[in-house]
């Protein structure tokens, strides 16, 4: 050896040294784990292989490569992959499964090749990192995704997505949406709607496209839609956008509303013909309420005129009794005048001939006696024209007065006895205790009239020979008195109950009953008189009816009616308010008056 390359060698020797220093300082601390294995056994492996596998420093050099695998065939199926590749390539890359130091499975990212390629017995080398949460992640994500395709596909709902990263240039369909809309999957799916033809109006496409780009969210808009047969059906859509790093996702989903559109359009229509049809029959309506309208001011004229003649039938009664009680003192005063008038013949004629003492004292006796007859038949007779011309007035005007209850009763009964005197009935009156009322005796009279008149109609058969009609008064209390009629005759059936008062109602239409003798009852008591009306019943037995009314009669008709129709639940004029259903006691309540 010359001195020359004695020199040379002692001046690299330090270089070496320090370029040995520096590979050994990498391969201690680089991240990625170093294996060299001569023979499936380790060589040598630096801190980050070990700390892959959970070993302690220097703890695997020279054990065998089993010590990595968590079972002899693992360690042989690794082998079968790599080896090969080595003896075939000289290189072997790819992702293995070991297991570390507790029997854990680890994935690691392996690249192996020889560590002379011209010489394998020298063993290879191995580098490592261990990519296990990678892998868990990425097994994972595609778990993740098989889902979203499984749910995409399976959901019953049609559905479609489209990338921006292609310009929305094709799309994926989901099952329900081959079924709606009637394409092949096999030769549809991927291509966009707008290839398809799918869209009506394509611009409506590329408008909600733009708005899910700008991450606009799209809630149930209508739009048109042609299947694959060409039917044009209404859709609702809806749509979300996912912004990704390098893309957006746009997802849409369709529901078809095409029905619901109709049955919106058949209703709209249905609507339009019931809106022609009400106010067809709004003028129907109209006319025929103007028509009722004017038959109902027919029938009311009607009513109050046969109302009326009522009352002019009552004043009739009235006058037949004045007849006929005025016709026994005025025959009486007919008799005394013509036998007085004979006796001054005689007179006369005597004092011509010659008057005796004794004519003269008869002639006196004679005179004294007529003139006493006259004297009371003329009284009799002014008394009953009193009378009857004072219950005359009080019928006719209705005029308000005080008066005494038993007198006006007396003088009603009086007039009524031609009438009860035709039929076989007896009429009999108590009066327990006399009442001074403010009130109308007219009014009064002509209910007492028809209530009679009512008992001798309906209560017994024609020519009945035996028949009663007993009135009674009393007072209730110190504010009202009741007056009752009752008779013992047939009674009231209870299917006619309920009719009793309703104007026009009889059972003996056409013999002599006009159906309003207890419907004027039934007015003027809850009316003028501001009382209260009510039936008690058996059939068979006979009726009686009771009248209600205060001392002092209402000062105002129109306040009555108010408070008659607030008590009875209605509102509206008193004479067309019809009694309550039900029982026949009571049939009528209705009064405010301060006895209530």
């Amino acid at each position: 050896m010359n001195a020359k390359h004695s020199f040379d060698i002692e001046r690299s020797l330090p270089l070496a040294e320090r370029m040995f220093r520096e590979q050994q300082m990498i391969f201690e601390r680089a991240a990625t784990g170093i294996l060299f294995t001569r023979d499936r056994h380790i060589q040598r492996c630096n801190p980050a292989f070990e700390a892959i596998f959970g070993w302690e420093h220097d703890h695997m050099q020279g054990l065998s490569t089993r010590v990595m695998y968590a079972s002899d065939q693992a360690w042989a199926e690794n082998g079968a992959l790599v080896y090969p590749a080595l003896s075939a390539h000289g290189r072997f890359d790819g992702d293995l499964c070991y297991c570390d130091r507790r029997g854990r499975p680890i994935w690691c990212r392996v690249t192996a090749s020889w560590v002379h390629a011209d010489n394998p017995d020298e063993g290879a080398v191995w580098l490592m990192e261990d990519v296990t949460h990678a892998r868990a992640a990425s097994i994972a994500l595609q778990e993740s995704e098989t889902r979203f395709v499984r749910l995409f596909d399976q959901s019953p709902m049609p559905m479609a997505y489209s990338s921006s990263s292609d310009g929305f240039s094709s799309t994926i369909w989901n099952d329900a949406w081959f079924q709606t809309f009637g394409f092949d999957r096999a030769t549809a799916q991927g291509r966009s709607g707008l290839a398809l033809g799918v869209w009506v109006n394509p611009q409506e496409r590329a408008h909600r496209l733009d708005r899910a780009l700008r991450g606009e969210p799209i809630d149930n808009e209508e739009a048109q839609l042609r299947r694959a047969n060409g039917d044009v059906r209404w859709v609702s859509l809806s749509s979300r956008s996912f912004a990704e790093a390098n893309r957006t996702l746009v997802v849409f989903t369709y529901f078809d509303i095409t029905e619901r559109r109709l049955a919106q359009q058949e209703v709209l229509e249905l609507n339009a013909q019931l809106e022609e049809r009400v106010a067809r029959r709004t003028a129907q309506l109209l006319s025929v309420n103007h028509e009722l309208t004017q038959t109902l001011a027919t029938l009311e004229r009607a009513r109050d005129q046969l109302v009326q003649s009522e009352k002019l039938a009552a004043l009739g009664s009235l006058v037949t009794g004045v007849a006929h009680e005025l016709n026994t003192p005025i025959g009486n005063c007919v008799t005394a005048v013509s036998a007085f008038d004979y006796r001054v013949s005689e007179f006369a004629e005597l004092v011509d001939v010659g008057l005796k003492r004794s004519d003269l004292h008869r002639f006196l006796a004679d005179s004294r006696q007529a003139t006493d007859l006259l004297t009371r038949n003329i009284t009799r007779a002014a008394t009953l024209i009193s009378g009857f011309k004072q219950v005359a007035v009080d019928q006719t005007s209705s005029q308000r007065r005080h008066f005494s209850l038993a007198t006006a009763i007396s003088e009603i009964l009086v007039a009524l006895k031609p009438i009860v005197a035709k039929s076989a009935c007896s009429l009999t009156h108590e009066i327990q205790q006399d009442a001074q009322l403010d009130s109308f005796p007219g009014p009064l009279g002509q209910v007492l009239t028809h209530l009679i008149e009512n008992a001798i109609l309906h209560g017994y058969d024609k020519g009945q020979t035996a028949g009663n009609i007993a009135i009674g008064t009393c007072c209730v209390g110190s504010d009202c008195v009741t007056l009752t009629v009752r008779d013992f005759g047939r009674g009231i059936p209870r299917e006619h109950s309920h009719h009793l008062f309703e104007p026009f109602f009889t059972t003996r239409l056409g013999q002599g009953g006009s159906g309003l003798g207890l419907y004027v009852v039934h007015n003027i008591t809850t009316g003028v008189l501001g009382g209260t009306v009510e039936v008690d019943s058996v059939e068979g037995q006979g009726a009686a009816f009771t009248i209600t009314i205060p001392l002092i009669a209402p000062a105002s008709k129109r306040a009555l009616y108010r408070g008659v129709a607030r008590h009875n639940g209605v509102h509206g004029n008193l004479c067309g308010q019809l009694p309550p259903s039900g029982a026949l006691q009571p049939v009528v309540q209705c009064a405010p008056a301060r006895c209530l």
